[in-house]
């Protein structure tokens, strides 16, 4: 008679298995595609008159999908990242835009409170928020307290 392990303790099993395959993967670099190179050389070289056994190979199938699945979550936020901060930095430069000609108060790098008109924008570099030139200096988006009645 042969004795049947509980639910619980292959579920706990699986979870933990899981998880180790998870840091395995992520402390050696492996991509998707490097761990089902892998999965499929085990696969084609097992021993087929010792065969994995099922609960073995759908843990693996389930780790696999879950790489899979992260792999695509980190490119779908990655995506999702860089629109956003390309909106960010758009409303910016209409912002900036709004402020061409106006009569500004601002706080310098001293913190001092000074005005001025502004004269042009300068676009940021690499994403960064656009600057304005006021009376000659710049002027961090950022740093315009008031705009002032002309």
């Amino acid at each position: 008679m042969s004795t049947v392990n509980p639910v619980s303790s292959n579920s706990a099993s699986s979870a933990s298995s899981t998880q180790t395959v998870s840091q395995a993967l992520s402390s050696m670099n492996l991509s998707p595609q490097d761990f089902m190179q892998m999965f499929t050389a085990e696969i084609t070289n097992q021993d087929p008159l010792q065969p994995m056994n099922s609960s073995t190979f759908l843990t693996q199938v389930a780790q696999m999908t879950e790489v899979s699945t992260s792999s695509q979550l980190s490119d779908t936020l990655n995506s999702l990242s860089s629109t956003l901060n390309t909106s960010m930095n758009s409303q910016q430069l209409t912002q900036a835009m709004g402020l061409l000609g106006q009569t500004v108060q601002y706080t310098d790098g001293q913190g001092n409170s000074q005005q001025g008109t502004v004269s042009a924008i300068q676009s940021g570099a690499n994403g960064a928020a656009p600057s304005l030139l006021v009376d000659g200096n710049t002027v961090a988006l950022s740093s315009v307290t008031e705009i002032l009645q002309q």
